[in-house]
C-alpha cells in the first residue's frame, strides 16, 4: 500500500519527492531507527547520517557488515512513529561501516504484521508464561510490551529450565524461531478477566541492551479468548492509515533550495537563526496589494521561497506553554479523540487542546449532556473540576463510569491544594486515572498526561 509519494507526485524536476524527504530528514533529527534489506533479504541495522537531496543519496552509518556490490537493488526501512515505512533504493558506495544509498522515490507501509497493535503499560501488571514441556525444555515469563489479535512482543524477564527449576539464559540454543510452546498464559489483560491460554509460536527473538524479547504469535487460542484480545486492541488503537497523510514538516534550511543535510556541529544553525528572523519579520508584515497588471505566475521564485518557509516557521513554532506545534501523524492518531471538560471552560484549556489537534473539545453544562456525549465513540478523556468535597466528586465518577461499556480516563481536581496518599488510592478504586490539586494548573505537564490517557485510553 504506497503511502508516500505517487507517480504524478513527483516533482518535474526530477528531484526527490518533497514528502519521501520530510519523512526522511526527520528520522535523521530524531535518529530513528532504520535497516538495510540487501539482495538476500537481510536486514542490516543502521542510521541516516546525512542526507544530499541535490544528488539525489544519503549516508548510512552500518550497524553490521553490508554484503552487496555497487549497484546492487536493496531496500531502506525507517521506523517513524511506531511505523515502519520504507522503499526500494540502489547502492552507490560501501565501505567498512558506512553505505551511500539513493534516495527512495517513495515510501509504503512495511509492517511485519498487518493487524493493530495496543501498547501494553508495565504498570497493568500484564504476564505473559510461556513453557516448552511439562518435564523438559524452558519456561519463560515475561512482560507483553505490545499485543495483536494474532500474537505479543515480550520482554522476557526471567527463564527456568523446567526439569532442574535452574536459571537459564534465552539464547538461540535453546529457543529457535518458529518453536512451539504448547503452554502460554497470559495473565491480567486490561478489560480482560480470565487468564488467557492457548499455545504459541516463536516469530523472532531480538535482544536489545542486554534485555531480550520474544515476538510469539497465538495458536490454538479458543475462539472467545481471541474475541477478547481483538475487544481489548480495538478500544486502544486506531486502525493504519490508508491514504497519503499531511506532508510532514521540512527544516528551514531545506527550504531555500537542494541541499545536503547532515548532523555536523553547528551546520545549518548559524544560517538558519537569520532566515528564520526574517521569515517571522516577513510574517507580521501586512501583505502588499499586487499591481494590477501582475499576475501568480509572474511573481519571482524568491518571494515563493520565502512565503514557503513563513509558512513553514508557522507550522513550527511553539505555544505559550513551549509546546511544539504538534506533527500531521500526532494530528492524525488525536483527530478522533473527544476531549470532555466537565466543571469547567477555560479557554486556555480549550483553544490549546484544539491546537494539540484533538478531534473536539466538548464543554457539557449538565449530567444528562455529560453522559450524552461521554457515550459517543471517540470520547478520550474527561476533565471533572467540580467545586465539591472530593468523596462526592469520587461518587459522581463512580457514577458515570459504571454506566460506560467501556471506560474512559478520567482526571479529577481536588478542592485540596495538595493530594496525599489516600486521596490516591481512593480515587485508584473508584477508576480515577489523576486527582491534582486545587487549582489547576495549565501547562506542559498537563497536556503530557492528557497525551498519555489518551493513548492508553484509545
Amino acid at each position: 500500500m504506497a503511502l508516500f509519494g505517487f507517480s504524478k507526485d513527483k516533482p518535474k524536476d526530477g528531484g526527490a519527492d518533497p514528502t519521501v524527504m520530510a519523512y526522511l530528514e526527520d528520522a535523521m533529527r530524531v535518529k530513528s531507527p532504520a535497516m538495510l534489506l540487501d539482495p538476500r533479504k537481510n536486514e542490516i541495522p543502521c542510521s541516516i547520517q546525512s542526507i544530499n537531496e541535490q544528488e539525489g543519496t544519503m549516508q548510512l552509518i552500518l550497524r553490521a557488515n553490508l554484503l552487496a556490490e555497487k549497484g546492487a537493488k536493496i531496500s531502506i526501512v525507517v521506523i517513524v512513529d511506531n511505523m515502519r515505512i520504507g522503499g526500494a533504493s540502489k547502492l552507490h558506495e560501501v565501505k567498512p561501516g558506512s553505505a551511500v544509498v539513493d534516495i527512495p522515490a517513495s515510501f509504503e507501509l512495511m509492517e511485519r504484521r498487518k493487524k493493530q497493535r495496543a501498547k501494553i503499560n508495565p504498570r497493568e501488571g500484564t504476564t505473559c508464561m510461556l513453557v516448552s514441556g511439562l518435564f523438559d525444555g524452558i519456561g519463560i515469563s515475561g512482560f507483553p510490551e505490545n499485543m495483536s489479535e494474532n500474537g505479543a512482543r515480550v520482554k522476557v524477564e526471567k527463564a527456568l529450565e523446567v526439569k532442574t527449576e535452574k536459571p537459564v539464559s534465552v539464547t538461540s540454543r535453546n529457543v529457535q524461531t518458529g518453536q512451539i510452546f504448547p503452554i502460554m498464559k497470559l495473565n491480567k489483560i486490561p478489560k480482560v478477566v480470565a487468564t488467557l491460554e492457548g499455545a504459541a509460536k516463536v516469530v523472532y527473538m531480538e535482544v536489545a541492551s542486554g534485555t531480550t524479547y520474544l515476538g510469539i504469535s497465538f495458536e490454538e487460542m479458543k475462539s472467545e479468548f481471541m474475541r477478547a484480545i481483538g475487544t481489548f486492541v480495538t478500544s486502544r488503537t486506531t486502525p493504519p492509515p490508508n491514504s497519503l497523510p499531511p506532508r510532514a514538516r521540512r527544516s528551514a534550511v531545506e527550504m531555500d533550495g537542494k541541499s545536503s543535510v547532515g548532523f555536523s556541529p553547528g551546520q545549518g544553525d548559524s544560517k538558519a537563526a537569520p532566515q528564520d528572523d526574517k521569515h517571522k519579520a516577513a510574517a507580521s508584515e501586512p501583505a502588499a496589494a499586487p499591481p494590477p497588471t501582475s499576475s501568480p505566475s509572474s511573481q519571482p521564485a524568491a518571494a515563493q521561497v520565502t512565503s514557503a518557509q513563513a509558512e513553514n516557521v508557522a507550522a513550527n513554532s511553539t505555544n505559550e506553554f513551549g509546546r511544539p506545534a504538534p506533527t500531521p501523524l500526532q494530528k492524525l492518531k488525536r483527530k478522533g479523540k473527544t476531549i470532555i471538560l466537565f466543571g469547567t471552560d477555560d479557554q486556555t484549556l480549550v483553544k490549546t487542546l484544539q491546537a494539540e489537534g484533538y478531534g473536539k473539545v466538548a464543554c457539557p453544562e449538565s449530567m444528562e449532556s455529560l453522559l450524552e456525549v461521554i457515550q459517543q465513540p471517540g470520547a478520550g478523556l474527561l476533565l471533572m473540576d467540580l467545586e465539591m468535597p472530593l468523596d462526592n466528586c469520587l461518587a459522581i465518577a463512580a457514577s458515570i463510569l459504571g454506566q460506560l461499556s467501556e471506560p474512559v480516563p478520567v482526571i479529577l481536581v481536588s478542592e485540596n491544594t495538595q493530594v496525599g496518599v489516600r486521596d490516591t488510592l481512593d480515587a485508584q478504586k473508584a477508576g480515577i486515572s489523576l486527582v491534582l490539586p486545587r487549582p489547576l494548573k495549565i501547562d506542559n505537564e498537563l497536556f503530557n498526561k492528557i497525551e498519555q490517557f489518551t493513548s492508553l485510553g484509545g
